[in-house]
C-alpha cells in the first residue's frame, strides 16, 4: 500500500470508523482495493485542488487587505496626530454685481473640499445655501422648477457669472 493509499484508507476510517472500513474492504481483492483507493484519490484530488487553490487565493487577498488596513490605520493615526481644526467660512453672494465677489467661487470650492463634499449635487446645494438677496431669488426658483438645472457646481458657477458679472468682466 502506497502513502497516498494509506492516506485514503485513514480518511475512510475517519469517516466510517475502523470496523465499517474493514468490513467494507475485506471482501475485496488487493487489486480491487488499489483501484478503489486510486478512484477515490482521483475524485478527492479533483474536488480538493480547486478548493485549495481558492483558499490560497483568498488567503493572499486577505493578507493584502490586512496590509492595506494596517497602512490606512497608520496614515489615519498620523493624520489625527497632525490634524488641526479648520473653520471654513463662505461669504454670502451679494445681490448686486458691484458687491459680487468672484472669490466666492473659490471660497465655496475650498470649503466644500475641506468638508469633504464630493458629490456634485451636494456641492451645488452647499453653494446655493450661501446665496443672498437677488442671487438667492434668482437661483432657487430655477432649481425648484427644474431639478436638472445646476446639475454640477461648474454649471451653477457659469450661470451665476453670466447673470451677475458685467459683460466684459475679467472674471467671465
Amino acid at each position: 500500500m502506497t502513502a497516498s493509499h494509506q492516506a485514503i484508507y485513514d480518511r475512510m476510517v475517519d469517516i466510517l470508523g475502523e470496523g465499517d472500513t474493514q468490513s467494507f474492504l475485506s471482501p475485496l481483492s488487493v487489486d480491487a482495493r488499489v483501484r478503489l483507493f486510486e478512484g477515490i484519490g482521483i475524485t478527492l484530488n479533483a474536488t480538493t485542488q480547486p478548493l485549495e487553490a481558492r483558499i490560497s487565493q483568498l488567503t493572499e487577498e486577505g493578507r493584502a487587505l490586512e496590509e492595506s488596513l494596517h497602512q490606512s490605520e497608520g496614515q489615519a493615526a498620523t493624520m489625527r496626530e497632525h490634524s488641526v481644526a479648520l473653520q471654513a467660512e463662505v461669504a454670502q453672494l451679494r445681490d448686486r454685481s458691484r458687491h459680487w465677489n468672484p472669490l466666492w467661487i473659490l471660497q465655496v470650492e475650498t470649503s466644500a473640499d475641506v468638508l469633504c463634499i464630493t458629490r456634485e449635487s451636494t456641492r451645488v446645494t452647499f453653494a446655493l445655501s450661501h446665496l443672498n438677496g437677488q442671487a438667492e431669488e434668482w437661483a432657487y426658483p430655477i432649481r425648484l422648477t427644474n431639478s436638472m438645472s445646476f446639475a454640477t457646481f461648474d454649471e451653477l458657477v457659469a450661470a451665476t457669472k453670466l447673470r451677475f458679472l458685467p459683460q466684459h468682466s475679467n472674471f467671465q
